[in-house]
């Protein structure tokens, strides 16, 4: 009997190793075929470079995420380091907004933090607080528009988010409070 046991102890180590080793091989990538499912902090997701691409004789201007594709979704999890409330701001379009950093952001680049503020809408500062671990949830869209630039048409096409992105004005807006939630 305890020849027995100890084989059957063997197999459930085994298998626990081998979906140990899956997980840890799949972690943070969930892929359905085409589109993927991606878990980064606000940093791995803030230096995901942004390709550029310009073609003068078509007059195409491409902007792409390095490792993102449309239709995949991208779940940040962090810790917030600043939430701001800012109700009207002058030189920009964005008002009535909650300014949020994260602490991975932060640690990375305290000097340049301005660069990875996310805006949301309202005022998120009665609902979360500094040191609260949040989920943000953010949809990857390819938007492509003709305008108009010094006086010659161009096509633009760039990956952004459902979530910050006005498809028909072709401009940010701020995350719907919809998209964040504790983690």
């Amino acid at each position: 009997m305890p020849q027995k046991t100890m084989k059957s102890n063997i197999s459930i180590i085994i298998l626990m190793s081998l979906l140990i080793l899956a997980f840890i091989f799949n972690s943070g990538c969930v892929e359905d075929g085409k589109s993927k499912t991606l878990i980064m902090t606000m940093k791995e997701f803030a230096v995901d470079d942004i390709e550029q691409d310009i073609n003068y004789d078509s007059k195409l201007q491409t902007f792409y995420f390095k490792s993102l594709d449309e239709g995949d979704t991208v779940i940040i999890i962090d810790t917030i380091n600043n939430l701001t409330f800012v109700p009207y701001q002058e030189d920009v379009n964005m008002s009535n907004i909650t300014e949020l950093v994260c602490e991975s952001v932060y640690e990375a680049n305290p000097e340049q933090i301005t660069q990875v503020i996310m805006p949301f809408e309202g005022d998120l500062t009665t609902k979360f607080k500094v040191g609260d671990k949040i989920k943000i949830t953010l949809h990857i869209i390819t938007d492509t528009y003709v305008t108009e630039r010094h006086g010659t048409i161009w096509t633009f096409k760039l990956e952004t988010t459902r979530e910050g992105w006005d498809s028909k004005k072709h401009e940010m807006r701020p995350l719907p409070q919809s998209a964040i939630d504790f983690a």
